[in-house]
């Protein structure tokens, strides 16, 4: 199926770096559709962490505490 109208390349990183490099060879571009999908783990992770720490603020306990070493 072809998309109507006009269609909008993006630059994706492509590697893990951190903070993301600029290098070429870790970027391709994609359209906003594609670049989404490639983002989507990101994105869930992003989503998942704003609902615990709005939860957190409303009171809720942590269901597992970090430890920690003396």
């Amino acid at each position: 199926m072809f998309a109507q109208g006009m269609v909008v390349l993006t630059v994706a990183h492509t590697c893990s770096c951190t903070p993301l490099c600029a290098n070429p060879e870790h970027t391709m571009a994609l359209c906003n559709r594609c670049h989404l999908r490639l983002d989507l783990p990101l994105h869930m992770k992003h989503a998942a962490e704003t609902r615990r720490l709005a939860k957190e603020a409303l009171g809720q306990l942590p269901l597992f505490q970090e430890r920690t070493t003396p």
